[in-house]
């Protein structure tokens, strides 16, 4: 009954032009939603003998992520339509929703595209391997500016922000005396140096996973369940450390915690170290602060993941450790000394 009401909807809304449920000629295939989105499913909607789906639907088995369709229907709604040209066609279009509360579903344009195959992480990588990681950094973040510059919903806010942030953070996770110490000096100089900073949209989970890119160089981004309208425009930048983490802890069959992982990439020596040292160094921030704006950056996004009830909250946690002088990897701030 739900396949048809999706489909009835791809139907009416789609660039699709038959019916299914009569006709017959309008098919579909179903994928499962993936480790990451276990009570999820996907419903691709081809019309008559395409090879490509014509649209998308995402599907939800519980209360939860039919929370997150509804709110990812919603940030797409309010994003997708004040997108430049060219990257308007990085994101789906949000084509309508139904469902129930335990059981939501939302329908969105296809957009073309394959995942990135990235090497192992903190093994020896190729060329194409290196190739492929420079790509996937470059094009998400070059999309996230653009993002944030792009949809104008920002508004400024300053340093009692990540004050309050910390608090929160200290109450949450009751991280150990050091990190407490690091964060409370954290807090004292962003109130003595008046920093502040502009919020605007940031996609905030732009996981290797999902980025596609298509044979003529073009790419989307998915998943904008996590997006917000109240993120620092560096907030993606300075979170791409901790996804690919994330993903190297994966490969390593959760051998590592995140943050040695973490540490692991950031080494001068190894080949990921250069790429991720140069992303924490190419921030909109002034250098004296940056590592309070990458502490800001870890502390939302572990509570985010706490909130939503998402893996890996507690070790995400953690990754605070690498803004602290003296628990991050030696060297990584040397460019950003406090003064």
């Amino acid at each position: 009954m739900m396949l048809e009401e999706i489909l009835g909807a791809a139907d009416q809304r789609c660039a699709c032009s038959t019916r299914a449920s009569t006709a017959g000629t309008h098919r579909a295939a179903l994928a499962r939603g993936g480790p990451a989105h276990p009570s999820r499913a996907i419903v691709y909607a081809f019309d008559r003998d395409a090879t490509e789906p014509c649209c998308v639907a995402k599907v939800a088995f519980d209360e939860q992520e039919s929370e997150f369709l509804a709110r990812e229907f919603s940030q797409l709604s309010r994003v997708q339509p004040e997108l430049g040209e060219s990257a308007r066609f990085c994101v789906p279009k949000p084509l309508g929703i139904g469902g129930t509360p335990e059981s939501a579903w939302i329908l969105m344009s296809a957009v073309s595209g394959d995942r990135l195959i990235l090497p192992d992480l903190l093994g020896r990588a190729r060329r194409s391997g290196k190739r492929n990681f420079a790509s996937y950094l470059d094009k998400s973040l070059a999309f996230s500016e653009h993002l944030f510059s792009s949809v104008h919903e920002s508004k400024k806010t300053e340093a009692t922000s990540f004050v309050d942030t910390a608090e929160e953070f200290t109450a949450e996770f009751d991280p150990p005396p050091q990190v407490i110490d690091g964060l409370n000096r954290a807090s004292n100089m962003a109130v003595l140096e008046g920093f502040e900073w502009q919020q605007g949209w940031q996609h905030a989970d732009l996981a290797v996973g999902n980025v596609l890119e298509a044979r003529d160089g073009s790419f989307a981004i998915l998943d904008w369940e996590n997006a917000r309208s109240d993120r620092p425009m560096w907030f993606d930048r300075l979170s791409m450390l901790g996804l690919t983490a994330a993903l190297a802890r994966q490969q390593q069959h959760d051998r590592l915690t995140l943050l040695d992982a973490a540490r692991q990439l950031l080494q001068a020596d190894h080949w990921t170290g250069p790429m991720l040292r140069q992303i924490l160094a190419a921030g909109t921030y002034p250098s004296s602060l940056a590592r309070v704006a990458f502490l800001e950056s870890a502390m939302t996004a572990a509570l985010v993941r706490l909130r939503d009830g998402r893996a890996l909250a507690e070790e995400f946690a953690q990754l605070v450790q690498i803004g602290l002088v003296e628990t991050a990897p030696e060297g990584l701030w040397s460019w950003a000394e406090d003064r």
